[in-house]
């Protein structure tokens, strides 16, 4: 409200008011349930380069959403509401796929000549779930991508509960020949 002398107006956006966090936290997790099948999600590329010389080492796959009606969501409000609802296993795995995928048209645009590697971050979820391995697998068969292209990047914090359960998952992928990175530390 603005009294301007005897007179009191009101202004309204016409963005979303939210009386709390937790109803914007509600209206995202609505949202965020359809957001893979609407296609909203997309990934950007961070190219990572070494300290020494300064030349590419690879890249780390981003996933960013872009909201229909509210634009571009920051990662710090929508992952955890993944993880907390569930839906992480299948973004990650949609995530994944997309990055190989993209890896493989970059293969093909370069005849080949691509010593980089592209790295996808994974949650303590996607880790625990028993389809995890044999989907990395399937995705990395599929797009004919060597494992040694692939660096699955972990936060620190993942090793704080079933250490040995995430240790061993992790030595799965290390025998396949999988880069296993720990971001955070």
């Amino acid at each position: 409200s603005i009294k301007l002398g005897m007179r009191e107006y009101e202004i309204f956006s016409k963005n979303i008011y939210y009386s709390s966090k937790e109803d914007e936290e509600l209206i995202l997790y609505s949202d965020l349930e359809a957001a893979l099948e609407r296609q909203e999600f997309f990934i950007v590329y961070q190219p990572q380069v070494f300290a020494s010389d300064h030349k590419v080492s690879g890249v780390e796959a981003l996933l960013r959403w872009r909201h229909p009606k509210r634009g571009m969501i920051s990662p710090e409000k929508f992952i955890y509401i993944a993880e907390e609802a569930h839906l992480i296993a299948p973004i990650g795995i949609w995530v994944l796929e997309t990055a190989v995928k993209q890896y493989q048209k970059w293969q093909y645009q370069t005849q080949n000549y691509l010593p980089l590697r592209v790295s996808v971050n994974v949650s303590i979820q996607q880790l625990q779930s028993n389809t995890f391995f044999s989907n990395v697998q399937k995705i990395l068969n599929k797009y004919e991508i060597p494992p040694e292209f692939l660096e699955i990047e972990l936060t620190e914090s993942i090793f704080i509960d079933q250490a040995e359960l995430i240790i061993e998952k992790l030595n799965q992928l290390k025998k396949l020949g999988i880069q296993i990175a720990i971001d955070d530390f």
